[in-house]
């Protein structure tokens, strides 16, 4: 059956994922910048008291052993959080189209992606639910694209769930026969089987400006030979990516 097209749409201006790769990248980094201050607010803020509480001490002429190790304990982890963030968003700016395509440990990309969106959900009251797989569960991928992908897919799914009247996106995997499931929900209900339908179709995906983050990401997850789709039978919107098992999962 031929391929609903979007409305308004130009044949004579194909719009593909490369070609907008560049500007949603853009678009994804300004949407990380605007949430990274918020994210390393609090630690930052628990340095600082920390650190004036010691000084304070200090000027007083006594501080105990207890308090240096409370306090020194407190800025070590809220350091540790701020370079966490810091260095998950230098990661995502660079071209990882050249690394090798290897077994990934996808609980450690579940985290460092939702490290890098969970402000954007907290600061506009949409709940970010993770499900972190196995350490042991691996998939062959490109670990940085695999994170790409995930990010954009997430800020579709996020823009969905504004819609609903319960807030939530969650991000889960399975493990299958020889692939690994990720699994992106929305609490979107409200979307037709026509819109799923249309969604589903690799060609207006790369047409559609409103889902073109799920287009890119697609592009992305097919160059190491991942599957990308949205998956008509979920009670609610869900993208899915099959992943090929690491060599240790084949099988289990």
């Amino acid at each position: 059956m031929k391929s609903q097209k979007p409305p308004g749409h130009d044949a004579s201006s194909e719009i593909t994922p490369w070609s907008v790769t560049a500007g949603l990248k853009a678009n994804a980094l300004s949407k990380l910048s605007s949430g990274i201050a918020h994210e390393i607010n609090n630690p930052l803020t628990i340095i600082l008291g920390h650190a004036e509480n010691l000084i304070a001490s200090a000027q007083k002429g006594f501080i105990s052993p207890t308090e240096v190790t409370k306090s020194a304990n407190a800025i070590l982890q809220s350091s540790q959080r701020v370079n966490h963030v810091v260095r998950g968003f230098r990661n995502f700016a660079r071209d990882g189209s050249q690394d090798p395509i290897e077994a990934a440990q996808f609980q450690a990309i579940f985290e460092r992606v939702t490290a890098l969106s969970r402000a954007r959900f907290r600061n506009h009251d949409v709940e970010l639910l993770l499900e972190l797989p196995p350490a042991d569960m691996s998939g062959f991928c490109r670990p940085h694209e695999m994170e790409q992908s995930l990010f954009y897919v997430l800020c579709v799914m996020f823009d969905t769930a504004l819609e609903a009247e319960v807030k939530w996106v969650k991000l889960s995997a399975i493990a299958l026969n020889e692939h690994i499931q990720i699994r992106i929900d929305s609490s979107c209900s409200g979307v037709s089987d026509d819109v799923r339908s249309f969604l589903d179709s690799s060609k207006v995906l790369s047409e559609a400006s409103d889902w073109i983050g799920l287009a890119v990401a697609k592009e992305l997850t097919e160059a190491f030979g991942a599957k990308l789709y949205v998956d008509l039978s979920a009670p609610s919107l869900r993208v899915v990516i099959e992943v090929p098992k690491g060599s240790s999962e084949v099988g289990s």
